[in-house]
């Protein structure tokens, strides 16, 4: 790759993000003049205020950016209940810090060697930058709000004892409250002032995303449609509540863990990527002679599978760090390639063949929380590896480019490796002679030398003057850049080794969806937890019925939520019909319990149904903290499996080379040795 090319291209691409700050600069101050000037006190909070939401505006419709910004903007709107105007700050500010970040690290990454493989480093560092810091961001807002959530219900706990009133406990406590909870508390509020307060529920479920708050809407909306009742000597909103607030806890411990301990992790995982160059020449001043194979074509390719896996291993560890789909994916792309008449025929072709591993795979996706439909999951991994073959393909054309322009440069260093006949002041004209010579024979392979003696001789007759052992060297050395210089080219061994690699890139997608199922397996047990803990605060509500409990584990639910989905469609057409297809949907045990115990309130209570529930509550709650602690260890310990990976690479990066090559010389060593003649 041309390196002013990508210079040009970096500048251009700054020019353009410059220019784009300047315009939406003179855009909100000629708003403000069209306006008028706001007032002195508020002047420097409108005018940052109006900046940002301009900003936001201009990268939510850009097209390059504009998945980007929904996608992180959705996130926050699943955390918190803020306005638009608060969400387009904060998100914002997270891509602009992260953005920011990213462009320093590529220019320092990049400008202290320009070329193709600090390019690739930098690419990456930028993915990485991007994720880690807005992903921190966001982890850090989530566990704030579920902290303030947490103050807020227990300010409206305590209000609610002093009043007895749902509606005025909620308007005494916001005065409390943070501006996030304000805005949750008012939304609340304004609910319960509602003429048809089922409907407003439902609209207000349908808007607010964030399941603690809806469910803390709902026990409110059925105490003030029925009132408080007194269960085993204590009220049952109180009760509810409570376990509300123990879920909420057991939510930002599970978070606050999961922060702490993979933020180290990770950090050990990535921290191999910038410290290739240093290996390098650790590795180098052990055997000098290294530097040709570190800073050639193997070596570039040693980068390159290097970089490759840690970046895998990365991708993998946030998946654990992060389970839930905060964005699910719309897939349009492949909806689209998928209307190709040819692919459309093939993939049908493979799916009819294949009806059963097809049936597996869509079971496979939708436990780990996948919307992704099985065909499309295969042609994505087609066009992954298509993807591959093509790249590779294209690097194997650069690689033996550039091998061919590095053997017509000759450095005068290099001389003190071709023979220790040579001194320092030959270094120079050495390597002059090499460099003129493989030139001359490289346009001119009619008239090349068969053999070391007869470039010998033909340096004689030009009138180059070596010393014998010297002018062996040098001409061995010609000839074998000339014969290297033929042989680089690409060849049936190079494309076989593409397509291997575009094979191995076919499968990545179902070996890491392998590994997310260990994952989703953890996933599924909390969540079955928490559809417990879910339905223990609604089965003493006498109106409640099957169809509201499973839109209430709906709303909790990430791998669970396509089957629910489906049950709730199919509900009206026959509720235990609905419920026998969730279950065989779904085969895992404790889930198919609580779908027993659904069926069975057609016969029964729900609180009767669900009684077990209630049996013994505290100890019930030890064993959720307690899975979930096992359920953390779990994770991180896999985490530290894989975080040895690519500490093992590197050290074996450093030193193999170096030890294959000393081995190899000392065999040839001693095989001259044994072939000489004392």
């Amino acid at each position: 790759m041309n390196e002013k090319v990508v210079l040009y291209l970096i500048y251009i691409l700054s020019l353009i993000f410059l220019i784009t700050l300047i315009y939406l600069i003179y855009r909100n101050r000629k708003d403000k003049k069209l306006w008028g000037m706001p007032k002195k006190s508020h002047f420097g909070i409108q005018n940052s205020s109006q900046f940002i939401t301009d900003i936001y505006k201009f990268l939510s419709n850009f097209p390059i950016t504009r998945n980007y910004i929904r996608k992180l903007s959705y996130r926050y709107r699943l955390i918190s209940p803020c306005d638009r105007k608060t969400i387009a700050e904060k998100t914002v500010c997270s891509v602009l810090l992260s953005w920011v970040i990213s462009i320093l690290a590529f220019f320092l990454i990049f400008l202290s060697n320009r070329s193709l493989i600090n390019i690739i480093t930098a690419g990456i560092a930028i993915f990485i930058i991007n994720s880690e810091v807005v992903s921190r961001m966001a982890k850090k807002h989530e566990i704030k709000v579920l902290t303030e959530m947490q103050k807020m219900l227990a300010e409206v706990l305590h209000y609610y004892y002093v009043e007895y009133r749902i509606d005025d406990a909620i308007y005494m406590a916001r005065e409390n409250l943070s501006k996030d909870m304000k805005v949750a508390a008012d939304q609340i509020y304004q609910l319960l002032l509602s003429a048809d307060r089922e409907e407003s529920l439902r609209q207000y479920c349908d808007n607010i995303p964030n399941k603690f708050l809806r469910a803390f809407a709902s026990l409110c909306i059925g105490l003030m449609e029925q009132g408080d009742r007194v269960i085993d000597g204590k009220m049952l909103f109180v009760r509810n509540l409570e376990n509300l607030q123990r879920e909420i806890d057991i939510e930002i411990e599970k978070q606050q863990r999961l922060s702490m301990e993979f933020m180290g992790v990770i950090l050990c995982v990535v921290s191999p990527i910038f410290c290739i160059e240093i290996v390098k020449q650790f590795a180098i001043s052990l055997k000098e002679n290294m530097a040709e194979f570190y800073y050639g074509k193997q070596g570039f390719l040693l980068d390159i599978g290097l970089m490759a896996v840690i970046t895998g291993i990365y991708v993998i560890m946030r998946k654990s760090a992060e389970y839930p789909e905060f964005h699910q994916s719309s897939h349009r792309w492949l909806f689209i390639i998928d209307r190709i008449k040819l692919i459309r025929k093939a993939l049908d072709n493979y799916c009819d063949k294949y009806a059963s591993k097809q049936e597996k795979l869509q079971r496979e996706l939708r436990n780990n929380g996948s919307n992704i439909r099985a065909r499309h999951f295969v042609l994505r991994s087609f066009l992954i590896a298509l993807s591959v073959f093509i790249a590779s393909t294209g690097l194997a054309f650069y690689l033996h480019k550039s091998s061919r322009k590095k053997l017509l440069e000759v450095n005068s260093y290099e001389m003190q490796f071709l023979t220790p006949a040579a001194k320092e002041i030959q270094y120079e004209s050495m390597a002059r002679t090499i460099e003129a010579y493989t030139r001359k024979y490289i346009e001119k392979t009619t008239i090349m030398p068969q053999n070391t003696e007869e470039l010998t001789e033909i340096f004689i007759k030009d009138g180059l003057v070596f010393q014998p052992p010297i002018a062996e060297a040098i001409a061995g050395d010609v000839l074998n850049r000339v014969k290297k210089y033929q042989n680089e080219h690409i060849s049936f061994i190079d494309l076989f080794i593409c397509l291997c690699l575009s094979i191995i890139a076919y499968y990545l997608p179902y070996i890491f969806l392998k590994y997310i199922s260990t994952v989703s397996k953890d996933a599924m047990e909390d969540e079955v937890n928490q559809f417990n803990a879910l339905i223990g605060m609604l089965m003493f509500n006498e109106n409640i019925t099957v169809k509201q409990i499973l839109e209430e584990m709906e709303s909790f639910s990430v791998v669970f939520r396509q089957s629910l989905r489906m049950c709730i469609d199919d509900y009206g057409s026959g509720d235990i019909e609905a419920l026998n297809k969730l279950k065989e949907r779904e085969p895992y045990e404790p889930f198919r319990r609580i779908v027993d115990n659904l069926i069975r309130c057609d016969d029964m209570p729900i609180s009767q149904a669900f009684a077990e529930l209630q049996a013994d509550y505290e100890g019930y709650i030890s064993k959720r903290k307690l899975a979930n602690e096992k359920s953390i260890k779990k994770r991180v310990f896999r985490a530290y499996v894989l975080a040895v990976v690519p500490f093992m690479l590197l050290f074996s990066y450093g030193l193999m080379p170096a030890l294959v090559s000393s081995v190899k010389e000392i065999n040839e060593l001693l095989a001259d040795l044994e072939n000489m003649t004392w």
